[in-house]
Parts: structure tokens; C-alpha cells; sequence
């Protein structure tokens, strides 16, 4: 695209993932296969592991989403192996080419009315049925097991969480997923803070377009 003077536009997805993307990012070589089985053993009991976490590294177990197996593992993995407050080197990597990071955001309440509806919409054209069908595929892959929605159908099979708490455990998990998203965000210094209020999303492209104008002719 840039060979062709396009305009790469990147939206969505994860802090780490959008830095990746971004950045070069020198990523962390695994640990030793004895301490990742102890890290993912200890993680399937997320207040055992949260409890070794805060013995080893107290500001990682203030910050990992203790309810994510999988990043609790992968702080233990860090806390054990030494890197204990490591990672702090992707937010140092430079961009690879000129961006401009604008960051769309709503106040809280918009926002979590938003999630809600979302919510509702999905368990309405059938998450539910779709979440169980993937509980139930062999050898699922760890990545697919950690969508939003595979613990909760999971405990309700378990008898651990009520078929009737199913909406209001989605929307904690995903209005969770969105403080996380909006302070990796903050933390990568957008050059446009852009609140939308409760406006609808397109009304922000005239803007940055605008923003894109000027950016390309060197007016800011």
C-alpha cells in the first residue's frame, strides 16, 4: 500500500496487538517448558496463581486481568524466570513509519449502554449455542478457549454460574476489555483524543480525515 502511496489505516484490536503492528517489538523468548507447565497448571486456579503472582511480583499482579488463565501464566512465567516488572521496552520501540494514532473514545456510561446492547444482540442471534458448539470441538486451541463467553457457557455446565447470569457475566468481562483497551491507548500518547459522546461512530471520519490532511501537508 505505501508503494503505492495508499493510506494504511489500522482500527481495533488490542494495546499489544496494535504496538505490533506499529512497531518492531523485541519479543521475550520462551521460558523454560518446566516453568511454563508450573505457570499453566497454577493458572487453571486463578486465586492460587494470583496469590504466588503477588508474592513474586506485586505491581504484575496489580495489573494482569486475573481472570485471563492465559496472561496469568504468562506473568507467572515473567516472575519466575527473573523479569519480574519487565515489558515496559514496548512502549519504547519507535513507530516504523510516520503515524497518527487517534484514539475514539465515549464516557463510561455511553459506553457500557453500548456493551449491553452488544451483549443482547449477540446472545439474541445465538453466542450461546455458538460458545457450547466450541466447548465441545476436539483438541480446542488455547486462543479460541479465551473468547469472551467460553468460561462463563463453561461454568454454567459446571453448575458454577447460573444460566440466567450469562448476559450481566458478559458484560463485566467485556466492560473489563474495554478499560484495558482504553488505558493501553492513553499510555501510547494518541495524538487526537477524540470523544464521541453519544454520537455514532461515523461521525468521527470527517475529522480525522481532516486530521489526515493536514498531517500529509505538513500543517501539524
Amino acid at each position: 500500500m505505501i508503494a503505492r502511496d495508499a493510506l494504511p489505516i489500522l482500527a481495533g484490536g488490542t494495546g499489544l496487538y496494535l504496538r505490533a503492528a506499529l512497531c518492531e517489538l523485541e519479543m521475550r523468548p520462551p521460558p523454560p517448558a518446566a516453568v511454563r507447565e508450573w505457570a499453566e497448571g497454577l493458572a487453571a486456579d486463578p486465586t492460587a496463581a494470583l496469590a504466588e503472582l503477588e508474592a513474586r511480583d506485586p505491581e504484575a499482579a496489580l495489573a494482569v486481568d486475573a481472570t485471563n488463565p492465559r496472561r496469568l501464566a504468562r506473568a507467572l512465567e515473567r516472575a519466575a524466570t527473573g523479569e519480574a516488572g519487565a515489558g515496559d521496552d514496548i512502549w519504547a520501540a519507535p513507530y516504523r513509519r510516520p503515524t497518527l494514532l487517534v484514539l475514539i473514545d465515549r464516557p463510561g456510561e455511553v459506553l457500557n449502554a453500548l456493551i449491553a446492547q452488544r451483549v443482547r444482540r449477540e446472545l439474541d442471534d445465538g453466542l450461546e449455542q455458538e460458545l457450547a458448539a466450541a466447548l465441545d470441538t476436539r483438541d480446542l486451541a488455547r486462543g479460541p478457549a479465551q473468547v469472551i463467553g467460553m468460561a462463563e457457557v463453561r461454568a454454567i455446565r459446571d453448575g458454577a454460574l447460573e444460566a440466567d447470569a450469562l448476559e450481566d457475566a458478559l458484560c463485566a468481562r467485556t466492560r473489563r476489555l474495554a478499560r484495558m483497551q482504553r488505558t493501553w491507548m492513553r499510555r501510547m500518547d494518541p495524538d487526537l483524543l477524540l470523544d464521541l459522546g453519544d454520537r455514532p461512530a461515523q461521525t468521527a471520519v470527517p475529522e480525522i480525515a481532516a486530521l489526515v490532511r493536514r498531517r500529509r501537508e505538513g500543517v501539524v
